[in-house]
């Protein structure tokens, strides 16, 4: 860098200038994208919240539906683990539940490292809603209704 600005100060280089550097490195060397560089896997989960007023309009648009009242456990057991849909629905399984210790684990979530989430009071209540409706037997996911 400091070949291409000198002694400039940071702060007065554009981002435009460093592109141009850059580019003119690339040709000069002929760089590629990979050359010589080794990037680390970033970590590109999020972690977001709702806020009370957001959650609360949700509930409110579940429970003015009939058809939707339903899933309002599926709601609350999302909101109080933060799991995915596909790790609701197909991962997370009665034999990864210990409800005694607090524990639910999804062992190939997205990112392919197994997760443990305590579930909190309300995500046990929403899971023994699951197996009050289901038959409760081993290996079936807890969000899904019936016996499937």
């Amino acid at each position: 860098m400091r070949k291409w600005f000198g002694t400039r100060p940071a702060e007065s280089i554009t981002s435009a200038e460093v592109e141009a550097a850059l580019q003119r490195a690339k040709r000069e060397h002929g760089w590629n994208a990979s050359s010589g560089v080794e990037r680390e896997t970033e970590d590109n989960s999020r972690v977001r919240y709702l806020r009370p007023e957001e959650e609360r309009k949700l509930r409110e648009a579940i429970r003015s539906n009939t058809a939707w009242l339903e899933h309002e456990p599926e709601l609350t057991l999302a909101l109080s683990t933060g799991l995915r849909r596909r790790s609701m629905y197909r991962d997370l399984v009665w034999e990864n539940i210990d409800l005694e210790a607090r524990v639910a684990t999804v062992p190939r979530p997205k990112n392919g490292e197994p997760v443990h989430v305590p579930p909190n009071t309300d995500a046990v209540k929403a899971l023994m809603i699951f197996r009050l409706r289901g038959t409760g037997r081993e290996g079936s996911c807890p969000a899904r209704r019936g016996s499937r």
